[in-house]
């Protein structure tokens, strides 16, 4: 259906991250003795880019390149509007499953493969202004495949206290993961609620965070990113009474599109 705006470029930094690899320990040498590594964090390209040394005729002369931008999840969320192309007619779709009239709990799964887009797609439906005005409480939690279910339950409510402009709960940071779902379950449970869980790889995290989430007959919902499929299937249709949406690649006439707005000033191939 799809694709964001990064993957058409994705080639060019993959080929300078080889690049990178290769020399990672020569660059670091060479920083090193210039004063220390770049990155706050002990790591090159501390900020999310990566500047590739070249190494141009000798291995003691290192040339730097145009950085090259370290593509990871967050990029997703930096696109612009006009950078993304055939995400109208879902992001309308998912906005109708999220404010219909319906009182029950619902979870709507958005399903696909890395790169399609549907971190930028689900967080574009969770900004939009209706959705924001139809739920009273809302929170975004990136789950991940390296989760620790106590700092996400943590994540949440902090998040919740934040939006209504009131200081947490003394003893959170002592609570254990029994009282924060406890806390958490207090919070919400007369509220019309959204939670967005993005990027869920297990199915035991799901089960752990929706523990917390009051099936309230407020009419809450919650959108789940994932790459897989049982697990879409699961949270939207077995665990609720909700909706599945998969995510495909762009059409042809869509790819097409999108390579023009990448590619032409005017978005458009010139006839020569």
């Amino acid at each position: 259906m799809w694709i964001t705006g990064d993957q058409v470029t994705a080639g060019v930094c993959h080929k300078e991250e080889a690049l990178w690899r290769g020399t990672e320990t020569k660059i670091d040498e060479v920083l090193a003795g210039a004063g220390g590594r770049a990155g706050g964090d002990g790591k090159l390209g501390g900020w999310g880019f990566v500047a590739v040394q070249g190494l141009t005729g000798s291995t003691s002369t290192p040339v730097v390149n145009k950085p090259c931008y370290d593509h990871r999840r967050h990029d997703a969320l930096l696109l612009e509007e006009a950078e993304v192309v055939g995400m109208d007619r879902p992001k309308k779709q998912l906005i109708k499953w999220l404010v219909e009239d319906n009182p029950r709990f619902k979870v709507i799964s958005v399903e696909g493969i890395g790169g399609l887009g549907k971190t930028t797609l689900v967080k574009k439906v969770y900004e939009d202004v209706q959705v924001k005005r139809h739920f009273q409480n809302h929170a975004w939690i990136t789950v991940s495949q390296l989760f620790k279910i106590k700092e996400l339950l943590k994540n949440l409510i902090q998040q919740l206290f934040d939006e209504i402009k009131q200081p947490l709960p003394q003893r959170v940071e002592a609570m254990d993961i029994t009282e924060l779902t406890i806390q958490i379950k207090q919070f919400l449970q007369q509220s019309r609620y959204v939670i967005a869980l993005d990027d869920v790889w297990s199915i035991d995290a799901w089960h752990s965070i929706k523990l917390a989430l009051p099936d309230n007959n407020c009419g809450s919902r919650v959108l789940l990113t994932t790459r897989i499929v049982d697990i879409a299937s699961t949270t939207s249709t077995v665990d609720s009474h909700g909706h599945f949406h998969h995510m495909e690649a762009l059409a042809g006439e869509e790819s097409w599109t999108l390579f023009c707005r990448k590619t032409f000033q005017d978005n458009c191939c010139p006839d020569h």
